[in-house]
């Protein structure tokens, strides 16, 4: 009795977790793992996170970026503008990319504190720590999958074997069991009695700027 207690509770420690503003009716095959894509000037690292984890493995993996760097932000383009750039219903929509320039790691992690928990959560938020010299980026995108592009790789290994993130030759993500029958969907919440739109616009006053608005 004790070791059916014992597994089960090691059963429960793997299970894989969404976030609050995450949902997915089939998390079949779906496991904290990485892969690896070797471009011709850098690597990509595609990594399955659970939500639980989100915030210290992005916290530990953004300590290895180059210095200076920057805070990268995504959402969706208001509603009202894309009335007026879309031109018809097949038109794509747009997402607006915000960026907060030249931040060592100190100034950027006491950014990331102030709104980690609606950056975790949020469901249509994507971001990200980028470094001002060559390819070094962290990056969180929709439904919460993390990719990684740089070309100093073995110091993002070294932060994923910490956690016991296992290598795969080809990662399955949330979105790989997408179907009619299950689809998969994100949504914008509050914490703390701000959404994200509130929090660019707090951030707008730290120096954060628009930086371009391009298809989704």
């Amino acid at each position: 009795m004790r070791l059916r207690k014992v597994n089960e509770v090691n059963e429960l420690k793997k299970q894989f977790n969404v976030v609050k503003g995450v949902h997915t009716s089939n998390l079949e095959g779906i496991h904290e793992e990485y892969s690896i894509v070797e471009h011709k000037k850098f690597y990509q690292i595609n990594i399955n996170v659970s939500a639980e984890n989100i915030d210290n493995v992005f916290r530990d993996l953004c300590t290895k970026v180059r210095t200076p760097g920057f805070l990268l932000l995504e959402h969706g383009t208001n509603a009202k503008i894309e009335e007026q750039i879309r031109k018809s219903d097949t038109d794509p929509f747009h997402k607006d990319v915000f960026y907060l320039d030249g931040l060592d790691i100190k100034y950027f992690l006491a950014l990331y504190n102030q709104y980690k928990d609606l950056l975790v959560n949020d469901g249509e938020i994507n971001y990200g720590f980028g470094s001002h010299i060559g390819t070094d980026e962290v990056y969180v995108g929709p439904y919460k999958i993390f990719t990684i592009f740089t070309n100093e790789i073995d110091k993002y290994i070294d932060i994923l074997s910490k956690y016991n993130i296992p290598k795969v030759d080809k990662l399955k993500t949330v979105c790989n069991n997408f179907s009619e029958e299950s689809p998969g969907s994100r949504i914008t919440i509050k914490i703390n009695g701000i959404d994200i739109y509130e929090m660019v616009e707090q951030l707008s006053k730290e120096g954060l700027y628009l930086g371009e608005r391009r298809e989704d």
